[in-house]
């Protein structure tokens, strides 16, 4: 498994960022998950688009995260991620910053994907997609993880 998470913002907050790595640490035993920053200003969607067309996304699936995206359970993105795995394919997942995705980013990416239609602090949506990969993973290896 092979993924790519592209976020716009740093994170600042110590214990943003304590949590994202030990999320992070948790998947190194399942596959290479890193993490792409880029500034939280108005050349986000500029830069977002430039990294998804980097060399080493080629023929990556990419993700938007997207309020107006599907929704799907911790057991389907578990199947998607298995399947995407699978065919050794890279993941990129982008979040964007807090002037949201363009449509220019929005039309790189097949798969539009909503968490809910809550609006969240980018740093701790981060969180909560590491977490909810971390959960795929522990499905797909039939491991037991909390509910």
């Amino acid at each position: 498994m092979r993924i790519t998470i592209i976020a716009a913002g740093k994170m600042k907050e110590r214990h943003f960022a304590e949590a994202a790595n030990e999320y992070l640490g948790r998947l190194k035993n399942y596959g290479e998950v890193t993490v792409n920053e880029i500034p939280d200003d108005t050349t986000a969607n500029e830069k977002i688009l430039q990294r998804l067309q980097h060399p080493t996304l080629a023929g990556a699936y990419k993700i938007a995260l997207s309020v107006k995206g599907k929704r799907f359970t911790s057991e389907k993105l578990a199947q998607f991620i298995r399947k995407e795995r699978d065919n050794a394919r890279r993941m990129a997942f982008v979040i964007g910053g807090s002037e949201g995705l363009n449509d220019a980013v929005l039309s790189v990416c097949p798969l539009h994907l909503s968490f809910s239609d809550l609006t969240f602090p980018h740093r701790l949506f981060r969180i909560m997609l590491l977490e909810q990969i971390y959960r795929a993973c522990k499905i797909n290896a039939n491991e037991k993880y909390h509910k």
